[in-house]
């Protein structure tokens, strides 16, 4: 009875920890589907920021222009970036749930190859990790494309007070 007991929970134990990993996974992928939607926002406004400044003020904002088209630029590679991470992690959860099967399979089934839900497990950890070095890059492009604007900001403000100074 006790060695029945202790199986129980063993097989518990093994099909509970990936339904920890799919949990962190999927909030994961909840923050990073967020991330992809502020881009993408981001990249619409710049697009009609950049509509308004060859409309209503042609060449005399040189400089907010081609910002501008840099920051458009960043916001792409953002989003691909972005929906490389969101396919990764999708797949993570899929190795991960591909685990809690196998493992459940296993110990059910003599002849299943055990070795599947570790294959399934590894798998699902070397997608996470590379979604995590994606979200990385996404992370420091978005800070320089802050850093740009905000030293924009600054040259603007300073040539706006010698404007008035003089």
């Amino acid at each position: 009875m006790e060695t029945s007991i202790a199986l129980a929970i063993s097989i518990l134990s093994a099909v509970i920890t990936p339904v920890v990993l799919i949990s962190a996974s999927a909030l994961l992928t909840l923050s990073t589907a967020t991330r992809m939607g502020r881009v993408l926002e981001r990249a619409r406004a710049m697009y009609e920021l950049l509509e308004e400044f060859e409309k209503t003020r042609p060449g005399d904002t040189q400089e907010r222009h081609s910002m501008l088209l840099k920051q458009f630029s960043r916001a792409k590679k953002r989003s691909e970036l972005l929906s490389r991470a969101l396919g990764s992690q999708y797949a993570s959860i899929s190795a991960f749930v591909a685990t809690s099967v196998a493992i459940g399979a296993s110990s059910l089934w003599q002849g299943f190859p055990a070795f599947l839900a570790v294959l399934f497990g590894f798998t699902g950890v070397m997608l996470l990790f590379y979604s995590s070095v994606l979200l990385i890059i996404d992370s420091r492009i978005g800070l320089a494309a802050l850093h740009d604007e905000m030293d924009l900001m600054e040259r603007l403000a300073r040539h706006g007070k010698k404007d008035k100074a003089a």
